[in-house]
């Protein structure tokens, strides 16, 4: 059986939007990143590519899976 991908994300050039797809990622989340309101999009996230990296990291250093 697959294992599930944690978060998916799209690199948009100017901004990256970051989505959890499991109840532990989206708990990662609120525990990990501080976001503004209209960072918000839909179930997704919107996160500066300077920034980004920092969050991939940390992602896979809590063993979640991210992808594109």
């Amino acid at each position: 059986m697959k294992a599930k991908t944690d978060f998916k994300f799209n690199d948009g050039g100017s901004i990256i939007l970051l989505h959890p797809l499991t109840e532990k990622a989206q708990n990662w989340i609120c525990e990990n990143v501080y976001y503004e309101p209209w960072q918000k999009f839909g179930n997704g996230i919107g996160i500066e590519p300077r920034l980004f990296e920092v969050i991939f990291t940390a992602i896979q250093n809590e063993n979640l899976t991210i992808s594109n």
